[in-house]
């Protein structure tokens, strides 16, 4: 792992449904290679991290050195982390997912928007999102169907033309075009709201995937072809979705009927689309 010239998988990224864990051993193998360059994981996510699994921060680095992939990694914390429900784990993600900067540090956002050569983007409130943007993140580009009965599709905080659910409908798009969708669904929820703001239709999206159903021709076909859309627009899109809490009694019925169906009730921690949608997933 070489952070001097890339970067660690994204905050959002998760390990057996945590959020950070992903992206803080990326950082701690880099450390232990000598290529962490300006990243630190003994502060910040990577502490809160630790903190709440309830490990020491020498141990788990120790750990991590002779553990080569991240299964092998979960194994060990889940011999020696402090016991954590689902429910205490939801909690954690949500928590971390909408931290936000200090009103000291807010001041600085225009200037370290400036920095990354975004100045347009000025309405970034929370720890994550400031990294996603400040790393420019993107999902790697994917081309061939998943069978959705076996494999879940990329999580909804993912992002292609800096847009979250983007990889996450194009899976479910292209699995509905091999007749591998299993239980899913995609022209409906979240990836609807994302075609409407796109400025897209379910079928002219699937049109498209026809004749090329790469994530990079699709990438260049929605970038042709979607409302103008500013990079602010985008990033009101994006916390929108993320933050996307059911705020009508009708609503919360349905969100409240999905959990169920799903196997999460009674866990009142999932309180957003994207989180039911991610612990949906990690049942499959």
């Amino acid at each position: 792992m070489d952070l001097i010239n890339g970067f660690p998988r994204s905050p959002y990224a998760r390990l057996h449904n945590v959020v950070s864990l992903p992206s803080t051993i990326d950082k701690i193998r880099a450390d232990l290679n000598g290529t962490l360059g300006e990243y630190v994981w003994q502060s910040g996510f990577s502490k809160w991290l630790i903190d709440f699994l309830g490990v020491h921060q020498d141990a788990t680095r120790d750990a991590i050195a002779t553990r080569p992939d991240d299964d092998s990694v979960w194994e060990w914390l889940q011999q020696n982390m402090q016991p954590r429900t689902n429910e205490d784990i939801a909690r954690f993600n949500r928590d971390m997912i909408e931290r936000r900067w200090s009103p000291e540090r807010a001041s600085r956002i225009q200037e370290l928007c400036e920095s990354i050569g975004k100045p347009g983007v000025s309405d970034i409130v929370t720890y994550f999102e400031w990294q996603d943007l400040e790393e420019n993140r993107q999902a790697e580009y994917q081309s061939e169907p998943i069978d959705l009965s076996v494999t879940p599709p990329r999580d909804p905080y993912q992002k292609l033309l800096g847009l979250v659910n983007l990889p996450r409908t194009l899976d479910k798009a292209r699995a509905e075009l091999a007749g591998t969708t299993g239980d899913y669904i995609w022209r409906t929820g979240q990836s609807l709201l994302l075609l409407d703001f796109l400025g897209l239709t379910p079928d002219e999206l699937f049109e498209a995937l026809r004749t090329d159903h790469s994530d990079k021709s699709m990438c260049e076909w929605i970038s042709s072809n979607m409302l103008s859309r500013s990079d602010v627009e985008i990033a009101f899109f994006n916390r929108g979705a993320i933050q996307n809490y059911p705020v009508t009694a009708d609503r919360m019925e349905a969100h409240e009927r999905m959990l169920t169906d799903a196997g999460l009730a009674p866990m009142t921690t999932i309180t957003t689309a994207f989180e039911r949608l991610c612990w949906d997933d990690a049942l499959l």
